[in-house]
């Protein structure tokens, strides 16, 4: 009996190195494979998915040099996802230095054939002034061409830009561009559209309930200073309740947000909370 269990094991110990070995030797022909298609017929698609499995280790040992010189290859032949992939590997300095001149000028070339990603990598970089001088002109230009094709983020940042202080503030304009992003569900702009609502607006019932709206939103989605925000606009509506009466119902939802938002370390949050705990009961 002890002799057959071994043999029994063997067999299957062997089985299963022989699979192992079998996988082994396919993984590497399929690389080979995929290596020289992309070097013999030169197609940029080919040349772009070598280099995506050397960045990512994709049946391939991890290799971002390699990964650069096949994006490079695809990118040079006018490949825009190459180009995109190029652009933030020399812009954030993956596995080589960084380089933000280079990551500039192929997010460029991919900005310029539509590549949304690209566009608003490019708006970010002149907004903040990251490799570039700052010009709040060409951010708007690039982050413009990825809202057009429905960005959420893009469409964000040109409200944020024409919410600032600058030349190009223009506060209808800001109210415009959240509420594309907002519509789409983008926590940020429902936030920022909210406040500017909330602050800039008539002081009147419709505009508290449009701003609650919209912080409600941006605070289901976890959004700490959406959830801060809302629950101060609870306790607002509130002000003769503040000290020693009875809970009410929008008391205790402001209670909640503020929670909700100091779990986050959100420092407003705190700090209103310790505050109210000075001369109240809640729970």
């Amino acid at each position: 009996m002890d002799f057959i269990l071994y043999c029994s094991l063997s067999i299957l110990i062997i089985g299963a190195l022989i699979i192992i070995i079998v996988k082994l030797v396919g993984s590497n022909s399929q690389k080979n494979e995929l290596i020289r298609t992309a070097e013999d017929d030169g197609n940029a698609e080919n040349q772009f998915n070598l280099g995506l499995k050397y960045l990512y280790g994709d049946s391939v040992q991890q290799d971002s040099h390699k990964a650069l010189e096949w994006f490079t290859k695809a990118a040079e032949q006018g490949d825009a996802r190459a180009q995109l992939e190029l652009g933030a590997m020399y812009a954030r300095g993956d596995g080589l230095p960084q380089d933000l001149s280079r990551g500039i000028h192929w997010y460029t070339k991919a900005a310029e054939q539509g590549e949304v990603e690209s566009q608003f990598r490019l708006g970010c970089m002149y907004q903040n002034g990251e490799g570039v001088e700052r010009n709040l002109l060409k951010a708007l230009g690039w982050f413009m061409k990825a809202a057009e094709q429905g960005d959420a983020r893009s469409q964000c940042n040109i409200g944020f830009i024409y919410e600032g202080e600058g030349p190009e503030r223009d506060l209808d304009k800001a109210i415009k561009w959240y509420t594309k992003a907002a519509d789409q569900g983008d926590a940020l702009a429902q936030n920022n559209l909210a406040g500017l609502i909330y602050d800039q607006g008539p002081a009147d019932q419709k505009n508290l309930e449009k701003a609650m709206e919209y912080y409600r939103k941006a605070a289901e989605q976890g959004f700490a200073d959406a959830q801060y925000h809302l629950g101060l606009i609870y306790f607002e509506g509130l002000p003769a309740r503040f000290e020693g009466s009875p809970p009410e119902p929008g008391f205790l939802q402001g209670i909640d947000w503020m929670k909700l938002a100091a779990a986050q370390d959100h420092q407003g949050a705190i700090k209103f909370l310790e505050e109210k705990r000075k001369h109240m009961y809640w729970d």
